[in-house]
């Protein structure tokens, strides 16, 4: 039987998951923790191949390497610290997923002008639906 895909709302719980993740991290872990966030374990290949995922676990990676001797000397400072660290992260995921929608976009606008397309016609706003029951 082929395992599902993770949806967009997954996704997000999981790269939410590892903005704020503590201690050791490694595919494995990550699967496990996400039966408990979204009620069933992906494989670690599902995982990986996530583009955000991906991107977010690499980045968390780095970001616990560079955490691994910090201490903080107050409860306030330490949880200041934790919040910019998580938001860091947050950014830099971010950043790295805008940069790959440009990089798409790029190669869109480079297929549409190679098909003929104009801006008019890429501009055009989408059909409406009818959503009466018939």
């Amino acid at each position: 039987m082929m395992a599902r895909k993770l949806t967009d709302s997954e996704i997000k719980k999981i790269v939410d998951l590892l903005a704020g993740w503590k201690g050791p991290l490694s595919w494995e872990m990550l699967s496990k923790r996400c039966e408990g966030l979204i009620f069933r374990r992906p494989a670690r290949q599902t995982l990986a191949r996530t583009a955000r995922i991906a991107i977010a676990f690499s980045t968390t990676k780095d970001r616990l390497q560079v955490e691994s001797g910090y201490t903080a000397s107050s409860i306030s400072m330490r949880a200041a610290q934790d919040r910019i660290s998580r938001l860091s992260n947050q950014v830099a995921q971010l950043e790295a997923e805008n940069r790959l929608l440009l990089e798409q976009f790029v190669r869109w606008q480079y297929n549409a002008n190679i098909f003929g397309l104009s801006i008019a016609q890429l501009n055009r706003s989408l059909p409406q639906i009818d959503l009466r029951p018939t």
